[in-house]
């Protein structure tokens, strides 16, 4: 019996899935954060930083979708 015909998600899907919760909650943060700096009560060097990592984990989302394109 194979992963899908026992209605298991693969490793590829769980990992994609964090993926995009990482990266949603990034935004978000990233939101936040934008929101406090424009107001004065937060550094721009931690909106930057933010940024930063929300476009590294975008490119880590896009090297991930390339290498495992042939994965199920």
């Amino acid at each position: 019996m194979s992963a899908d015909e026992a209605g298991m998600i693969t490793l590829k899907s769980f990992h994609l899935f964090f993926i995009y919760l990482s990266l949603a909650l990034m935004l978000f943060t990233l939101a936040w954060a934008g929101r406090q700096a424009m107001a004065g009560r937060l550094d721009a060097g931690l909106l930057a930083a933010a940024g930063v990592l929300f476009v590294a984990g975008l490119g880590y989302l896009f090297w991930f979708k390339r290498r495992y394109k042939g994965l199920r």
